[in-house]
């Protein structure tokens, strides 16, 4: 790895944080959405070699910072160039996702080797530094701002490949990042609690399947609370609703979506099931909603 102090170029308005950068030759692709994934800190300098030759991630945040304590971030990829970090992926209509997304690897052990095989909500998930995330937030920040990346595009590998991923994980702070730095989706208190007073979730999964798709989570439209209905769900909760991810639908999980849908794309209160194309509203009247 060659370091680079903020010369020029991507990334460098991180104040007293070094940029390393390291890249190899990608495709050239213009980026409308950021990723955040999570790795094992194990071996970290042997890891960001090799994703930097492998062309796997733009940016890796390690998990502390160097011997000077100055936090570094790695730059694998220049941003005008493809990584391969999303793998088979799908967010708002769109798949494989590589070509259109900056990818972030913040490093983070996840959980104990022992926790593998245990289920996700049994797992012992090990917490982000404060100040990795602050080198995150402001990284992603900048990311954000220059590519006017949409706030509902900004996600995890758990929400663009729910039941294969599940990194950054439960602890990562998604409301921190929304509140401390403008950066992601976050569903308003107040949205939440009227949806949860006044139009509360019934159990239609076809109506759930239906939302969660046009939120943008690659859902299957059965009307049944099968395998993959119940892995995004988990996938939404972990991102949104950290403190239950077990992926079961209940009330407050509907609620923070309606919230979400409310405010990012425009669904109105008035509209009780307008998450489903073709759907009667109250009045019986034809309401498609609004999926711009």
């Amino acid at each position: 790895m060659w370091e680079q102090h903020c010369a020029g170029g991507v990334g460098c308005r991180l104040y007293d944080r070094y940029v390393d950068s390291v890249s190899e030759p990608g495709l050239a692709c213009a980026h409308t959405g950021a990723a955040l994934h999570c790795p094992n800190a194990c071996g970290f300098h042997r890891i960001a070699d090799g994703l930097a030759k492998a062309g796997q991630f733009h940016y890796l945040v390690p998990d502390e910072a160097d011997g000077g304590e100055r936090f570094r971030v790695y730059a694998l990829v220049p941003e005008p160039r493809r990584a391969w970090h999303a793998g088979v992926s799908y967010w708002q209509g769109e798949r494989m996702l590589n070509a259109s997304s900056v990818g972030i690897e913040v490093v983070n052990l996840g959980f104990p080797a022992q926790d593998e095989n245990v289920p996700l909500t049994n797992r012992r998930w090990y917490p982000y530094a404060p100040a990795q995330i602050a080198v995150v937030g402001k990284l992603a920040a900048d990311v954000v701002a220059r590519h006017k990346i949409l706030p509902q595009k900004v996600v995890g590998h758990s929400d663009i490949a729910p039941g294969r991923k599940f990194d950054p994980g439960p602890l990562f702070p998604w409301q921190k990042l929304y509140e401390q730095y403008q950066v992601g989706a976050w569903p308003d208190a107040e949205a939440i609690s009227y949806y949860r007073s006044y139009q509360p979730f019934r159990g239609d999964i076809a109506e759930l399947q239906a939302m969660l798709l046009a939120y943008g989570y690659d859902t299957p439209q059965t009307g049944v609370l099968d395998a993959q209905t119940l892995s995004v769900v988990g996938a939404f909760q972990m991102h949104f609703r950290p403190a239950q991810y077990d992926g079961v639908p209940d009330v407050e999980t509907v609620a923070i979506l309606n919230a979400l849908l409310e405010k990012y794309f425009g669904r109105g209160r008035s509209q009780l099931r307008q998450a489903v194309p073709g759907q009667l509203g109250p009045g019986g009247e034809n309401e498609k909603g609004d999926d711009s």
